[in-house]
């Protein structure tokens, strides 16, 4: 009886009796949490309507559904049909999205399917930041405070050095109590791979002293595959120049913190211009923060080397590749205008950028991009990133280095070591792995360098990602202390990792400005490090091992610890930034299947926006 019972229980819910499901027990007020999973998924495109309303009906089955998930259960018919589960389900959750909408703009791109070398012209989809955070504070105040931080903008200015090179000779210092009404806004671009061979490009922006999940804080502003970019050099037109001129023009009107009179290229509104001419002249924003017209400023650019070099920044390639001093790509022993030359007070230490000697035709001189038509910009405002030059440069570096010494010692004569340099390897990682303060739970000699042929060339990190790079330091800075010897070598190392490893507790503190005192402490670690580390450079290569390499962005740690004066280079990571081009990579490959190139961005861009609908609405 009790099985033919449960028998008929089942084959009631198969059909569609939801009557007979068991009662709820969640709070009918509160949103289903698996419904807000699916709907982010459908939004996103992973999921369609039919699986979102087969996902709720298993859920209803289960015995665990909420009054929410019956309904979407019984949408289409229950299921019978799917052109009716969308309807229902765009008109029930998506049909009032109250964010800025998606707007297109014209630019000129390639088909990379067709022809690279014919430029043609296709609208890519673009979300003006002015417009989200005017919409974000009207519809949804508490979200919009909590994602820019105005709550702080009083305390934030009030913490900034005021020789911070960014605040020299900016335009918002003459405005009345700047300081009660301008909120700090970070950008960000980066790429990644969506498919084979192909990468999206994406803009995005953030509250400085906002708080949050990436989803919170990260604002899309736009994407565009790199298969589709058009270039001056090889077409005569380009793709982001145009995307860069909306981007700035919208950061400007952030800046004076009402709609626009004119487009981004000076046309003014009109009738036919819809909102944009009803909006004219009208604050962004309807409250008053410390009883002024809120606004926004440009406090830094983020981006890894390549998006810098996208820029016009000087970049490894050029002989001149530093934006923030004179060095120079020359290696030649003796030049003391070599990047790599790390004596304290070397000649191009002394020229730094300097504040009162920058003016805008110094940016131009460095650097010319449309980047530099928002109001207030200057050099230091291209933020070097710790993620990307420290844990993922310097760092790595650091480790294999450290791993191939433990391992192989400084004795080339040797052969056939590769099971003693095992062992060695071995006995060191175990003492490494008994520190819990990192992730990485294997190291071998593949991880470092080629194990058949250990000198011929130098080592590098493979397969470790760079957050767990950084915490890796600590950890071989205590096992050294304990395993180390008094050998010359081996005390330069163990001073190279307690150097670096001192830097990170630095940076790991909860705080988006340092002491002078931590500052300068900081500054002479940096100093004591490179010195240490060109010491075991020179050291191998006068016996003809490849360990301890240089790269450019040993340089610019020495800008990161220099801007240290005036903000914690944590605060400054791209770490959200990364995660959040993980998302928007998410978001392409669901819109990418039976799609051209050039349309993914413009689709990309309205799935994001109806995802943070849902998680704005839905939290």
């Amino acid at each position: 009886m009790h099985s033919r019972g449960r028998r008929r229980n089942f084959d009631e819910f198969a059909q569609g009796n939801l009557d007979a499901a068991p009662e709820a027990t969640q709070d009918d007020n509160l949103p289903d949490p698996l419904v807000t999973w699916s709907l982010l998924k459908f939004a996103q495109g992973a999921l369609n309507a039919t699986d979102v309303r087969e996902c709720a009906h298993r859920q209803v089955l289960s015995g665990q559904s909420s009054v929410e998930a019956k309904k979407i259960a019984q949408m289409g018919a229950f299921g019978q049909s799917a052109q009716h589960t969308y309807e229902q389900l765009m008109n029930k959750y998506l049909a009032n999205v109250e964010l800025a909408p998606c707007d297109n703009v014209h630019i000129p791109c390639i088909d990379p399917t067709t022809d690279t070398n014919k430029l043609i012209y296709e609208y890519a989809g673009v979300i003006n930041p002015h417009e989200w955070y005017s919409a974000l504070e009207h519809h949804y105040p508490e979200t919009f405070d909590k994602v820019t931080g105005i709550q702080k903008i009083a305390q934030f200015w009030a913490e900034v050095p005021r020789d911070d090179p960014r605040l020299h000779n900016h335009p918002m210092l003459g405005e009345d109590q700047w300081n009660l009404c301008f909120c700090p806004l970070l950008a960000h671009g980066d790429a990644g791979e969506y498919q084979n061979n192909d990468s999206m490009e994406s803009l995005s922006t953030s509250g400085y002293i906002g708080d949050g999940s990436t989803e919170d804080t990260q604002t899309l502003f736009t994407m565009w595959p790199k298969s589709c970019t058009a270039t001056t050099a090889a077409h005569g037109a380009s793709t982001w120049s145009r995307l860069w001129k909306r981007f700035v023009w919208s950061l400007n009107v952030l800046y004076s913190g009402l709609f626009p009179y004119t487009d981004e290229t000076g046309r003014r509104y009109t009738e036919r211009d819809g909102r944009h001419y009803d909006n004219r002249g009208q604050p962004l924003f309807k409250r008053l923060v410390n009883g002024m017209r809120l606004r926004f400023v440009f406090w830094g650019q983020e981006g890894d080397w390549d998006f810098h070099a996208s820029l016009g920044l000087m970049t490894a390639g050029n002989h001149l590749f530093c934006h923030l001093c004179d060095c120079n790509s020359d290696d030649t022993p003796g030049n003391p205008m070599a990047w790599n030359f790390f004596v304290r007070g070397q000649k191009w230490s002394k020229t730094f950028v300097k504040p009162a000697a920058f003016c805008f035709e110094t940016a131009r001189l460095r650097c010319t991009h449309e980047i530099l038509d928002i109001i207030g910009l200057s050099l230091w405002h291209f933020l070097i990133d710790p993620m990307h030059t420290l844990d993922g440069g310097v760092s790595t570096h650091v480790v294999a280095g450290t791993l191939h010494f433990v391992s192989y010692g400084s004795d080339r004569r040797k052969r056939n070591v590769k099971a003693e340099a095992a062992s060695n390897l071995a006995t060191y990682w175990e003492e490494v792995q008994n520190d819990k303060c990192h992730t990485v739970t294997k190291m071998s000699l593949k991880n470092i360098c080629s194990p058949d042929s250990p000198w011929s060339e130098f080592p590098s990190l493979k397969h470790i990602k760079c957050a767990d790079t950084r915490h890796l330091i600590p950890a071989l800075h205590r096992a050294s202390q304990k395993l180390f010897g008094s050998s010359e070598e081996e005390r330069s190392v163990k001073l190279l990792l307690r150097c670096l490893s001192r830097m990170y507790e630095i940076m790991d503190e909860p705080t988006m400005f340092l002491s002078k005192k931590m500052s300068a402490e900081f500054i002479e670690c940096t100093w004591d490090f490179l010195k240490m580390y060109s010491l075991l450079a020179s050291e191998a290569n006068k016996v003809k091992i490849l360990r301890w390499a240089f790269v450019p962005k040993f340089h610019m740690l020495v800008h990161i610890a220099d801007m240290s004066r005036y903000y914690n280079p944590a605060t400054v990571w791209c770490y959200q930034g990364e995660d959040f081009v993980g998302k928007v990579i998410l978001i392409c490959e669901a819109s990418s299947r039976g799609t051209p190139h050039y349309q993914v961005a413009r689709k990309g861009c309205e799935r994001w926006r109806l995802m943070m609908h849902i998680s704005i609405t839905r939290q």
